[in-house]
């Protein structure tokens, strides 16, 4: 049941994971690779201000592009204030969410637009 709550603080961090097509996505191995990002902020983050995370999340991949894909997206709280990239014990699944497309390769960019609130 998300979300839960991580008061006082939240030191909310984010793991990305590709993965092959499923038409209904779930955690599981990463497929096509995943990976952490550091800590974005306490209680809430503006992308544009976390100082050190200047370029986008990447998952560089040395494969031919199968065309579909699975994605999901979780964020969590870590409750250490030693925090290192990656999961690590204690951390609190705080939200999620996962998609499944099919994508041409392209020189395009596409975008896919998620809105959940919660608190």
């Amino acid at each position: 049941a998300l979300p839960i709550s991580c008061l006082p603080e939240c030191r909310t961090f984010f793991r990305v994971c590709l993965m092959h097509f499923q038409m209904v996505p779930s955690p599981g191995q990463c497929t096509f690779g995943s990976v952490f990002t550091p800590i974005l902020g306490i209680n809430s983050f503006d992308i544009d201000e976390v100082q050190g995370f200047s370029n986008p999340i990447r998952l560089p991949f040395n494969f031919t592009w199968p065309g579909t894909f699975s994605l999901i997206i979780e964020a969590f709280h870590s409750p250490a204030d030693n925090f290192i990239t990656g999961l690590q014990d204690g951390a609190l699944l705080i939200g999620q969410f996962a998609i499944q497309r099919q994508l041409n390769v392209s020189e395009e960019w596409s975008e896919d637009v998620q809105d959940r609130k919660s608190t």
